[in-house]
């Protein structure tokens, strides 16, 4: 890789930096929250996020996509007068949204209560939700506005620290004795936090508050395909928790647990495509396809090497892991995340196709694909989901990450010279796989949830032995190393890598 693409690796590392730490700081904020509240409240913490999602994804009309791609373009060509117009005219029409919906959302309060739970007993957490929604459906305009001036370290550390202050409100209200209220509270007070933040952060960047709004006619030609590719993909977020909620509170509040687990993992992989979508996008407007082709190659080595192993480790854990974080009340919880956590190691580089059709402005045939698998997704679930209860829904869900990921490499495959680093990707699962050998023989050996940290440790060695076996580490990624960090750092770094993973 070039300087290029070393400073734009770096740039995705602060996201993947926030998305480590914020998992991290939600691990550990998750293991009072599941000892705080009752399953049912967990099933209806899910339907609150459920509907902040859905509001929030409302509310942006497709504009914040087209908000990254138009301004990285337009820094591209050194307009800053163009980056400023986009910034103000999709900030303006976020802004009137999100006061609309929220308006609504508190008007309708009660109705929603009696819909969503069958009481009006609610009514009072979705008024104070319909706050937070507000806020909540800031944050995407904000975020893409940010994500194309390149600022990706604001983004991942502010986005921490909001995190770490949403958790710890969470916590302390809960404590305090205030259930729901004070969940909803917790999210309320982060996101406006963030909203302060990340608008300073815009205005210190780029002058666009009195600048000319750029043409949003240019602007919702792109984005009203974006709008519904979104739709279909909160639709994909939810599909299978809205299956459970037809089903049970209580069984859904067992699955979420599953998810919000695997989510943790998998926000990994997919901050490092929403990272690289700029720069993708940049790229190809610069210097084409064929450098895209490219640049994607390398990109899928390094996700491969970093989300394999995590995925398959994870599943490795996955009882003794909830067990120890969300007590033995969720242990039924592993067995669907293990089921999910094969199927994200299966299909995580979909997530780069996806993006890369984005980028190619091949968003109906995106829309296409994940909305049939979520229709095949829904039909399947229907059958197994009354049978088999989470683990049906994990099924489903599996099965439609693998599904769509093989529909978009299909079609990725046709529109570009698609290329995948087949050596990375076997080498990981070759060490990957005896990686979950030695976790289930330690496992077998020390059988207590206190372990866990022990397995994590003995697999991590285990997978990085089995790299330096299989030589699937070489002097190129460890320069790579060494430049990503700077020399003063990186190079003890990567001597240290070099005799431990180069053979």
């Amino acid at each position: 890789m070039g300087d290029s693409a070393v400073r734009m690796v770096r740039g995705v590392s602060f996201l993947v930096f926030d998305t480590s730490i914020s998992a991290l700081i939600g691990i550990i904020a998750f293991a009072f929250i599941t000892r705080l509240i009752t399953k049912t409240e967990m099933g209806i913490m899910a339907v609150l996020l459920m509907v902040t999602s859905t509001c929030q994804l409302t509310c942006t009309l497709g504009l914040p996509n087209a908000a990254t791609k138009f301004i990285s373009e337009s820094l591209g060509k050194d307009d800053l007068d163009s980056a400023a117009g986009v910034t103000n005219q999709a900030l303006r029409i976020n802004l009137l949204m999100s006061f609309t919906i929220s308006l609504l959302c508190f008007v309708l309060a009660e109705y929603l209560s009696k819909f969503l739970f069958g009481s009006i007993q609610y009514t009072n957490i979705i008024q104070l939700l319909s706050i937070n929604i507000f806020f909540a459906s800031l944050l995407p305009g904000l975020t893409g506005v940010l994500l194309g001036l390149k600022r990706l370290r604001e983004i991942g550390l502010f986005g921490a620290i909001s995190f770490l202050i949403q958790q710890t409100f969470v916590v302390t209200f809960l404590f305090l004795g205030t259930g729901l209220i004070g969940i909803v509270s917790g999210w309320l007070i982060a996101n406006a936090f963030n909203c302060v933040v990340f608008l300073l952060t815009i205005n210190k960047t780029i002058t666009f508050w009195h600048t000319k709004t750029y043409d949003l006619k240019i602007l919702l030609r792109y984005s009203w395909p974006l709008y519904s590719v979104a739709f279909v993909s909160l639709l994909d977020n939810w599909f299978d928790r809205v299956l459970l909620l037809g089903y049970s509170l209580s069984e859904l509040g067992i699955y979420n647990v599953a998810f919000k687990v695997f989510g943790a993992l998998y926000a990994i992989p997919i901050a490092i495509a929403d990272g690289f979508f700029p720069h993708f996008s940049e790229l190809k407007s610069r210097e084409g396809l064929n450098k895209l082709s490219t640049t994607l190659k390398s990109t899928s080595r390094y996700l491969t090497l970093v989300a394999t192993p995590l995925s398959l480790g994870l599943a490795s854990i996955a009882t003794p892991l909830i067990s120890l974080f969300a007590s033995r009340v969720y242990e039924s919880a592993g067995e669907p995340l293990v089921i999910l956590c094969i199927a994200g190691a299966v299909s995580v580089f979909g997530l780069m196709l996806g993006k890369v059709l984005l980028i190619l402005e091949e968003t109906k045939i995106y829309a296409s694909i994940v909305f049939c698998t979520i229709l095949a997704g829904l039909f399947l679930g229907m059958l197994t989901v009354p049978i088999l209860g989470p683990i049906g829904a994990s099924i489903v869900r599996a099965l439609t990450l693998i599904l769509t990921f093989v529909c978009l490499y299909v079609v990725t495959s046709r529109k570009i010279d698609l290329q995948i680093d087949v050596d990375a990707l076997w080498k990981s699962w070759a060490a990957g796989l005896v990686m979950v050998g030695a976790l289930i023989t330690s496992q077998n050996m020390l059988d207590d949830r206190y372990y866990v940290f022990i397995h994590i440790i003995i697999g991590a060695i285990v997978y990085l032995s089995m790299l330096r076996i299989l030589r699937a580490i070489v002097d190129k990624d460890i320069e790579f190393v060494r430049r990503f960090l700077g020399v003063r750092i990186g190079t003890p770094i990567s001597k240290i890598l070099k005799m431990w993973l180069v053979a």
